[in-house]
């Protein structure tokens, strides 16, 4: 997973506005397929934290695995995801997830 030095001023930016440290990623299976969870958090002791280009991000380590081909960017002021391996790469459940 990599996050683009201007999505991390984004959310870095929502952090501070929320009073949180951490982003939290979790992988969520709905009706639909699967997608991804993403929550202004404060880490705690037990929390599994991965540094990513200045952000703390809390998530376990098949969240990880199925986002090793996902960068978050920014476009317009917004974060976006983009999955660089494309469709079947794996990250996050290829093209049922992440967009």
């Amino acid at each position: 997973m990599k996050i683009t030095n201007e999505a991390r001023d984004i959310i870095q930016e929502a952090l501070k506005e929320q009073n949180c440290d951490s982003i939290a990623l979790t992988i969520k299976e709905s009706e639909h397929g699967y997608g991804l969870a993403m929550e202004l958090v404060s880490k705690k002791d037990a929390d599994r934290v991965i540094d990513v280009n200045g952000v703390n991000v809390v998530m376990d380590m098949d969240t990880e695995m199925a986002l090793l081909a996902t960068t978050f960017g920014a476009e317009n002021g917004e974060l976006v995801l983009q999955n660089e391996g494309g469709c079947g790469s794996g990250g996050c459940a290829g093209c049922s997830g992440c967009h």
